[in-house]
């Protein structure tokens, strides 16, 4: 009876001592996962403001991009409202010069060009 409540006794310091490995390995293995957890939402929430702040440099872009087109197009029509005034300006000398040398030959009755250059002597 002596031998197997020595038997029992060193069983149950066996059973005692696994259990308290088990214990601290279980502690650390919940540590280690609550870390990773920890580490994880830092990493989620530093996407998330990333995200958030490419959302917003996005759209600034965006605007940025059609302030460019708008001032792009207003440049374009202006730039063809002047070449529209160069055209006009150019018909009105040609029709000017044109009308000059008519009125020249009508009044001389030689033309402009027989008369530019010669002096009178």
């Amino acid at each position: 009876m002596r031998n197997e409540l020595e038997i029992e006794k060193q069983l149950r310091g066996r059973l005692e001592k696994e259990l308290k490995e088990a214990q601290d390995l279980h502690e650390e293995d919940k540590h280690r996962h609550k870390s990773i957890v920890l580490l994880l939402l830092a990493e989620r929430k530093k996407i998330i403001r990333r995200f958030v702040e490419e959302g917003k440099r996005s759209a600034d872009l965006l605007a940025m991009l059609e302030e460019e087109k708008r001032q792009a197009l207003a440049m374009a029509e202006g730039l063809e409202e002047e070449s529209q005034k160069v055209r006009y300006a150019r018909h009105l000398l040609h029709f000017r010069s044109f009308g000059l040398q008519f009125f020249f030959v009508l009044f001389t009755g030689t033309t402009y060009g027989s008369r530019v250059g010669k002096t009178s002597g």
